[in-house]
């Protein structure tokens, strides 16, 4: 890559002078290492001044292994942090993050990075990041909180002050309105019991392909308390169905959004605990939304099939 930006450097002095152009490589797979080596006091240095990337290179490094239900300084992402400690040590300013917000195995669970994204991305600006991109399904939308996610990551991102919880929080109270504290609630339930599977069943659930459909994970009580909730979201904004008919339509379907993660999961997990009456219900609400969501996949390469 040094080599061909001084080739393209020159071809630009030449045909277009004046013209900046910033060169990216990825840092992904077979080519995540770094072109380094320990010494015998436990610094990085390259193995010879020609791999020290020129200053208009960017690394774009992807840790796809990373465990993002835990920071990137915790043991289980030993070979991620060490990566990028290899990277900053010859390319610092100069590296761009990839970092992941999606199950690839299930596009209707939640994603569990919640309570991770902040120290990840100051871990990322104490090792020379300059630049962030966020990875979430590139084939479908998705019913996980994506606007929430999208509002909050973007303002830490900004400004590492601030709160997770907070950001959340305000970003609820004006999207769902009256029924906040409900979708709040909601998103509170689903991060507890992240919190209690990965540190007592499968900490690889935060994996971009972990394990994350199953009874354990999701026992029918705790599908049954989050479909509580939705339902009160719906109740609460019922009064603007004669009051603001535009209003309630707009929350009523900010609602549902959310609600068909809880469809695929009663669905999924406990299809014999629903009448045929329900079940059917459930197919025509399910198929009516993910048309209107554009939610046309379950899972990466896949589609809507094989759960009705």
């Amino acid at each position: 890559m040094n080599k061909v930006i001084d080739i393209c450097e020159d071809w630009l002095s030449i045909n277009e002078p004046g013209r900046e152009v910033y060169y990216v490589v990825y840092a992904y797979y077979a080519t995540k290492e770094a072109p380094v080596k320990e010494d015998e006091k436990g610094n990085f240095i390259p193995y010879s001044e020609s791999v020290i990337p020129n200053k208009k290179l960017r690394i774009f490094y992807a840790p796809i292994d990373c465990n993002f239900s835990f920071p990137i300084t915790s043991p289980v992402n030993s070979d991620t942090y060490h990566v990028l400690k290899e990277w900053a040590s010859i390319a610092d300013g100069q590296i761009i993050m990839y970092l992941y917000d999606t199950n690839f195995s299930n596009y209707f669970v939640n994603f569990n990075n919640f309570s991770t994204v902040k120290s990840m991305y100051q871990t990322c600006k104490d090792y020379g990041v300059n630049y962030m991109y966020t990875q979430g399904a590139m084939d479908t939308c998705t019913p996980n909180l994506d606007e929430m996610r999208g509002f909050v990551e973007s303002n830490i991102m900004w400004d590492l002050s601030q709160d997770y919880e907070e950001l959340a929080k305000d970003f609820m109270e004006h999207y769902y309105r009256d029924a906040s504290e409900k979708l709040f609630e909601y998103y509170q339930t689903i991060k507890d019991q992240y919190a209690w599977y990965i540190n007592n069943e499968e900490p690889g659930a935060g994996s971009i392909y972990g394990p994350v459909t199953n009874s354990k994970l999701w026992p029918v009580s705790l599908v049954r308390k989050l479909d509580k909730q939705i339902h009160d979201a719906f109740d609460i904004v019922k009064k603007y169905e004669t009051e603001d008919p535009t209003l309630y339509t707009k929350l009523y379907n900010r609602i549902m959004r959310q609600y068909l993660s809880v469809i695929y999961l009663k669905v999924a997990l406990y299809r014999t605990y629903y009448s045929d009456e329900e079940i059917e219900e459930m197919r025509q609400q399910f198929m009516n939304y993910t048309a209107i969501f554009s939610c046309n996949a379950i899972a990466e390469g896949g589609d809507l099939s094989g759960l009705f």
